[in-house]
């Protein structure tokens, strides 16, 4: 298992042209279509991510343990079967993932189908490191421990009526 140390912060107009302007190099460009098996201080979740430029999709299941900056993350790569067996009939999150080089850093910024904002997240490889990175104002507010941002929530809106959960 590794360790995820992640800042987030909501990106409320997303421009390309800004980006640009900031000296921002784009990476590469994603879909991702993400559903959740077991949401809580546990999460497991699947996606299926079709890169824009090869469109060539692959699939992966996801098991995230905590709610703040530093999580504990077990990735790994399963079969477009496996994939379809546990989509379910819940309504994924879809968003676009762009990834950028930033100074020394990546960035991905989500764009998401369903709402109407944008995220930036960043990733560190220390505690030190994330409380120590001074955003640029054009990141707009921070939104790292903000439940109501986090993936699960979002699916959780989506999907309100289908699990009936309050």
């Amino acid at each position: 298992m590794s360790i995820e140390i992640e800042r987030k912060f909501l990106l409320t107009r997303f421009s390309k042209e800004q980006m640009n302007k900031k000296n921002i190099k784009l990476i590469d460009k994603k879909k991702i279509s993400q559903n959740y098996l077991a949401i809580g201080e546990e999460e497991i979740r699947i996606r299926k991510i079709i890169d824009e430029s090869e469109e060539n999709a692959s699939y992966f299941m996801t098991y995230k343990k905590g709610n703040s900056l530093k999580r504990i993350e077990q990735e790994i790569e399963i079969l477009k079967e496996t994939y379809d067996q546990l989509q379910g009939n819940l309504k994924p999150i879809n968003k676009t993932r762009s990834t950028f080089k930033f100074n020394n850093y990546l960035i991905y910024v989500d764009e998401y189908d369903d709402f109407d904002f944008c995220t930036i997240e960043i990733e560190f490889d220390s505690v030190e490191e994330s409380l120590n990175f001074v955003p640029p104002s054009w990141f707009g507010e921070e939104i790292t421990v903000n439940k109501d941002y986090k993936n699960q929530s979002l699916w959780l809106k989506l999907n309100f009526k289908a699990i009936n959960l309050t």
